[in-house]
């Protein structure tokens, strides 16, 4: 079941928290690296990374298992690591669905690891990102087995798998990919990924920075662009008929002017 023709040992299989998602790791020995499968049926795996032996990572034929809060504080105190920090699970937050189960308590959203690739290069774990005209960008978020993944990109890009590949991208791909996460509680995490694509025939605008305040002789006639802003920062397709937003006014100065907005029925 192992996902590489190379030879291995010392395989272990773990099942995740809350997920009906199952993890095979094994040692490739000979190139210095553990790999990391995941199955859903424990018959049908797909490879998800090899990580290299390093550091506080150095396992030699171990297993995983789960430990609590108190017994990972009391582990951390016996064994002191610098470059290694524990990752606890919070209880979720809402009143979600796992396994047909409700699942009641606090919501914490899972944490996105925004892991970007571009062309042959490793993975990467970036939030910006400035890649030259042609080249290929794929995204690989963690966690490894969302259960709900949702994107929205420049250009009209959607998706809903976890991993996604943007082939000889030019200026048109510019500007921030927005990924959704919805765990088995039903919490969401949003991460944006920002891409500038070097095309000089197609520069890109980044609407999103902090504004520089303008002065009133920089924003001469009508701005050349107005987007519209909830309070979070996500961009809105139309004006808000009520409440309040952000307008963002673009001049051909390169300015831009930023009012918040409030409108009541």
């Amino acid at each position: 079941m192992q996902q590489t023709t190379e030879a291995v040992e010392g395989a272990g299989v773990f099942k995740l928290i809350n997920q009906n998602s199952w993890v095979l790791m094994y040692d490739c020995y000979m190139n210095k690296h553990y790999q990391f499968t995941s199955s859903v049926d424990l018959e049908n795996f797909k490879f998800v990374q090899d990580t290299e032996m390093k550091g506080a990572f150095t396992p030699r034929h171990g297993t995983i298992l789960p430990v609590t809060a108190e017994e990972t504080a009391k582990l951390m105190k016996a064994f002191p690591t610098p470059d290694f920090e524990a990752r606890v699970i919070d209880i979720p937050d809402s009143i979600g669905v796992c396994d047909g189960k409700k699942v009641v308590g606090p919501c914490s959203g899972t944490k996105i690891i925004p892991y970007v690739k571009v062309d042959d290069g490793g993975w990467n774990e970036t939030l910006d990102l400035k890649v030259a005209k042609g080249a290929s960008v794929q995204f690989g978020p963690h966690p490894w087995d969302g259960k709900i993944w949702s994107w929205e990109g420049p250009s009209g890009f959607k998706s809903t798998t976890r991993e996604n590949t943007l082939e000889n991208v030019d200026g048109d791909n510019s500007g921030y990919y927005t990924v959704t996460y919805t765990n088995e509680t039903g919490c969401k995490s949003v991460a944006k990924i920002k891409i500038v694509v070097d095309d000089p025939d197609k520069p890109f605008i980044d609407t999103l920075t902090t504004a520089i305040p303008a002065r009133h002789s920089d924003l001469s006639g009508k701005p050349r662009l107005v987007l519209y802003y909830d309070m979070l920062g996500n961009q809105l397709k139309n004006t808000p008929p009520n409440g309040i937003y952000l307008r963002k006014s673009i001049y051909e100065t390169g300015k831009v002017k930023t009012d918040v907005i409030r409108n009541r029925k």
